[in-house]
């Protein structure tokens, strides 16, 4: 038996729901389909990162936006929305300067207050980082992060509000063409979302397309919060290694590609 609907959404995650719910408040029937248990994937892995620090305006308009809703969510008493305003840092080995300060520049004109960092104003700001080979650095006071699982549960509660139906332990293994609809997994839709994150390239081979999108896969690794780093430290990044590092709830939460190494 096939269901109707106006959208299938491919991809429970945070992207995934809040698109269904948005679609669901402008008049539109919306399914979302899961492998697994909605929000289990990257949401429910991720770091929460929160930022303004880009390379380019797309991006920063991008955050902008994204920002203005988290900062209405975070004024809400039903859910754990809050920015955790602990700042944001870059920090550049001599090979990274460069396209650092060009970020930076883009990031001012797009006016994002962000700070430029450099020789005894850098090791005064981090007395408890290993700044060997560190020779710059960017910082973003209203930067931080979020808890991305409380804010997808929220999201899903209001989505079935308005009548988003959610299934979950339903991949999807073929989108197929039939006149002007498309049929996903049982599902005979208008319109297809993908929400799929690092998944998006073997999604999107069922449309036949080639979709740039590759997994960058991360360790994370929640340590005893050393005593020398502050419990209001901000989220450290080392732009060599990409391996970065914050507090979370008396924990150092760090972060890295797999086989890389902190400079930092």
């Amino acid at each position: 038996m096939t269901a109707a609907a106006d959208v299938a959404v491919v991809g429970g995650g945070l992207l995934g729901v809040y698109c269904a719910w948005r679609l669901a408040r402008h008049g539109q029937s919306v399914v979302v389909l899961d492998r697994s248990i909605a929000g289990e994937g990257s949401t429910a892995r991720s770091s929460g990162g929160l930022r303004m620090q880009f390379a380019s305006a797309y991006e920063i308009g991008l955050s902008r936006v994204s920002r203005a809703f988290y900062e209405e969510l975070g004024d809400r008493p039903d859910v754990d929305g809050a920015i955790r305003r602990t700042g944001y840092v870059f920090l550049a080995g001599r090979d990274q300067a460069m396209d650092l300060e060009r970020a930076v520049r883009v990031q001012r004109e797009q006016g994002v207050a962000v700070d430029w960092l450099e020789g005894q104003e850098l090791r005064d700001a981090f007395p408890y980082c290993d700044l060997d080979g560190i020779v710059a650095a960017s910082r973003t006071a209203d930067d931080g992060f979020i808890d991305p699982w409380s804010v997808h549960q929220w999201i899903v509660g209001q989505a079935r509000r308005s009548n988003v139906v959610i299934r979950q332990h339903r991949p999807v293994r073929r989108i197929e063409r039939d006149g002007t609809t498309w049929v996903v997994e049982g599902h005979r839709v208008q319109q297809v979302v993908l929400a799929t994150g690092a998944w998006t390239h073997d999604v999107g081979a069922l449309l036949g397309l080639d979709l740039p999108v590759h997994p960058s896969p991360r360790v994370k690794v929640l340590t005893d919060l050393h005593p020398q780093l502050p419990a209001g430290m901000p989220l450290i990044t080392d732009l060599a290694s990409g391996a970065y590092v914050r507090s979370e709830h008396g924990h150092a939460l760090v972060g890295a590609k797999p086989g890389s190494a902190s400079t930092g």
